[in-house]
């Protein structure tokens, strides 16, 4: 008789494997501005420099509260946070895409995100 694979461990696999993609996709910063600060917060997270990063996205989010992009950047800088250093906590994601999707709610990309991290929230609290 076969036994089946364990489900919790297909879905953390399953889990990983989304928010592997999600983490690598840049699809939503387009930037149409070399200089845009938005870009810089995700060149400073991709070199690890998160802090910088974090801060910069906070000043941007001070002098524009309905910046989509940096509050989609800063959910992603947050999720890098919780995978490698552990001091997020999933419902900050969360809420940083409610707000990205509330000033943006016609972009697909940051409604996906947001799902991931309503997914990931919901497995965290079986």
């Amino acid at each position: 008789m076969k036994t089946r694979p364990n489900t919790k461990i297909s879905l953390v696999v399953l889990i990983a494997l989304i928010l592997l993609a999600a983490g690598r996709s840049n699809a939503a910063v387009t930037v149409t501005n070399p200089g845009d600060d938005v870009l810089k917060a995700y060149n400073l997270r991709m070199d690890g420099k998160v802090d910088q990063a974090k801060e910069l996205l906070e000043n941007i989010l001070r002098k524009d509260s309905t910046n989509s992009k940096a509050w989609y950047e800063l959910a992603r800088l947050q999720h890098y946070m919780l995978v490698g250093m552990g001091n997020v906590k999933i419902n900050d994601i969360v809420s940083s895409m409610n707000t990205a999707v509330t000033c943006d709610p016609k972009n697909v990309i940051y409604a996906y995100y947001r799902a991931v991290s309503c997914f990931l929230d919901a497995f965290y609290a079986m």
